[in-house]
């Protein structure tokens, strides 16, 4: 009802001439104000000013907060944007604000800024999204166990939490979070790593969005290598594999230590003294297999990849702008 009045509108024209004039901080009062009561496009730009920045009398971290809270009030009305961004925020005030509590490097740039108005994702975003997230994983808890645990679990919490605002966002059919909860089924980020899940929400953004069609193919060619890769690491070292098995013994059964007990005056041997035995070419080069396969080297591959991907396709595209110009002259 608070939308319909005319104390809303005018409310609403009032912060968008003054945002025009350059009155950022009166459009933004006004905007809040709306906010405040109801209305679902001064929820909107209120929450967007103060992400910009446009905090006036508050510190950096009420700012975030109130920005928080108007774009939650926007969301609960069904805004896919706001939704969006809700879960921006869990996902990245954890990488900013308990970063800084953790002593750990800020790559710097907000959570779910780019890409207004529809696009969904470039590859800035992506790399940028890798970089925050392995960044994060590297420096947990390095000053003891006990913290270590509580800041796991409170990143934890975070990714979930924006991961259930991801999901709210895509009923909304909203292509970036279509985009983010690939990439989150892909790694394992707040939900189970689940690669055909991943893929699936990829192909439903490139679907959703024209835009999204070179992001995505990158996003898809990046899953295609980190699935092999993971496949192959799990066929070598994972548990339960037949080569564990072959060599693992099978442990003997407590029922028959039961029937067959050792007599008492028989003396237990001394134990023997193991020489040292050098390791056989077929442990040595499963060895280095393992190292080659380790997580932190893959995941490096896949960054040079991408890298090297999204290089060649600036240089065609520059190539073919210079065609065209030719055939112009």
């Amino acid at each position: 009802m608070a939308e319909r009045g005319s104390t809303s509108s005018s409310l609403t024209l009032q912060a968008y001439t003054n945002w025009k004039a350059g009155n950022i901080e009166v459009a933004m009062m006004k905007y809040a104000h709306a906010a405040e009561m109801g209305i679902e496009v001064g929820q909107l730009n209120a929450a967007f000013l103060l992400e910009m920045g446009h905090c006036g009398v508050l510190d950096e971290a009420k700012c975030k907060a109130l920005s928080l809270r108007f774009w939650k009030a926007a969301a609960r009305q069904g805004n896919a944007e706001a939704t969006l961004k809700v879960g921006d925020f869990h996902y990245y005030q954890v990488i900013e604000e308990e970063v800084i509590k953790m002593k750990m490097t800020r790559l710097g740039g907000e959570g779910g800024g780019e890409g207004r108005g529809g696009v969904v994702v470039n590859t800035k975003m992506i790399l940028k999204k890798f970089a925050q997230w392995m960044l994060a994983m590297k420096n947990l808890g390095k000053e003891n166990e006990g913290e270590r645990e509580k800041e796991k679990e409170t990143l934890t919490r975070a990714y979930e939490k924006a991961v259930e605002f991801y999901m709210k966002a895509v009923e909304l059919h909203m292509p970036r979070a279509m985009f983010n909860l690939g990439w989150c089924y892909e790694w394992g980020i707040g939900v189970k790593k689940d690669f055909p899940l991943s893929k699936r929400y990829y192909d439903k953004a490139m679907e959703a969005s024209k835009e999204a069609s070179v992001p995505v193919r990158l996003a898809l060619l990046g899953l295609s290598i980190h699935e092999k890769f993971a496949k192959l690491h799990n066929l070598l070292f994972g548990e339960g594999v037949w080569l564990d098995r072959a060599i693992k013994s099978k442990p003997a059964s407590p029922l028959a230590a039961e029937i067959r007990p050792t007599p008492k005056s028989t003396p237990k041997p001394k134990p023997k003294k193991q020489k040292n035995s050098k390791m056989s070419n077929f442990e040595m080069g499963r060895l280095l297999v393992k190292h080659l396969l380790d997580m932190t080297g893959l995941l490096i591959v896949l960054i040079i990849l991408m890298i090297t991907t999204i290089l060649q396709f600036r240089r065609s595209l520059l190539a073919k702008q210079r065609r065209e110009h030719a055939h112009e002259d």
